[in-house]
């Protein structure tokens, strides 16, 4: 029986912790107010025609809505960035400032990104996920936006993880980095073929390896004192016990749900629906584009 599902969804987590650490590196924010900027500025430009369109604002309600944030927070989340001069408040909502240090944050990531998205496809490949043959009609330049649908990617992953937990944006990355560094000895060590071979049963607790808030707190570049605080709330959920020699771990028995049955095929929708839309830019798997379009306003 093929495991492709679960080894889609491993490489689906692994992606979005090498995102959050590309969007740590750039942004020089707390994950938190980061979170809200990424999809501030991704619903800025999402249904943009053309590269010249201006960008539509976005109310602080959508944004506390789509990262599942108490409307509180993601307001203040969106007041911080609008202080520092990183969004711009206007009539209809919330835009990410032009020529502002979020902009510039962005851009400065997109070689990394699509180099990120790269082995993230390879991996999908050699996994045995089919690559779709798109159009490639995208009239924006290549690179900036696949990096663009890949931050849709990532905030649509941690979305899953909300839904699926029951937590907000902010823990269910941070559900993703325990569950990673959980196991990740164990499937390291796995061969392609003993990955194909498995058929998701949950890895035993007893060969989960805890990992502790000051290392989560170092990997995910935040401060220890947030991700201590963070850790505590997902234990009292119960969705993460204490380890009787430190750190933490995510036991199988709270993740052996129907709930974590439907996420995982919500992760592979949301990978299918990823790989069409980066098809539709550029051929897959990904290569280095011929010629960038030089873009001339009227």
């Amino acid at each position: 029986m093929s495991n492709l599902p679960h080894q889609v969804v491993r490489l689906a987590l692994n992606f979005n912790l090498v995102s959050a650490d590309l969007l740590s590196r750039a942004l020089p924010l707390d994950f938190g107010p980061g979170l809200v900027f990424l999809e501030i500025n991704y619903e800025n430009l999402q249904k943009q025609k053309s590269p010249l369109e201006p960008r539509r604002p976005v109310s602080a309600y959508r944004i506390a809505r789509e990262l599942r944030l108490p409307y509180e927070t993601g307001r203040r989340y969106v007041n911080q960035l609008v202080d520092v001069g990183w969004c711009e408040r206007l009539d209809r909502g919330f835009i990410a400032a032009a020529q502002g240090p979020g902009e510039a944050a962005v851009s400065s990531t997109v070689p990394a990104v699509w180099e990120a998205v790269g082995h993230y496809v390879d991996g999908l490949n050699r996994a045995g996920v089919d690559m779709p043959v798109g159009g490639f009609s995208s009239p924006f330049n290549v690179k900036s936006r696949v990096a663009l649908e890949a931050s849709l990617h990532f905030l649509n992953l941690l979305r899953i993880g909300c839904d699926v937990f029951g937590i907000d944006a902010h823990d269910a990355l941070l559900m993703y980095a325990i569950l990673t560094a959980n196991t990740a000895h164990v499937t390291a060590r796995l061969s392609a073929a003993d990955l194909a071979a498995d058929v998701g049963a949950p890895i035993p607790d007893s060969q989960r390896r805890p990992v502790s808030a000051y290392r989560l707190a170092q990997d995910l570049r935040a401060p220890y004192e947030t991700i201590r605080r963070h850790v505590r709330r997902l234990v009292k959920a119960g969705l993460c016990v204490d380890a009787p020699d430190g750190g933490v771990i995510a036991p199988a028995r709270a993740h052996d749900r129907p709930e974590i049955r439907q996420g995982v095929t919500a992760i592979n929708a949301e990978v299918a629906r990823f790989l069409k839309v980066i098809a539709d830019i550029t051929p897959l798997p990904l290569e280095e584009p011929q010629a960038e379009p030089v873009l001339r306003s009227a």
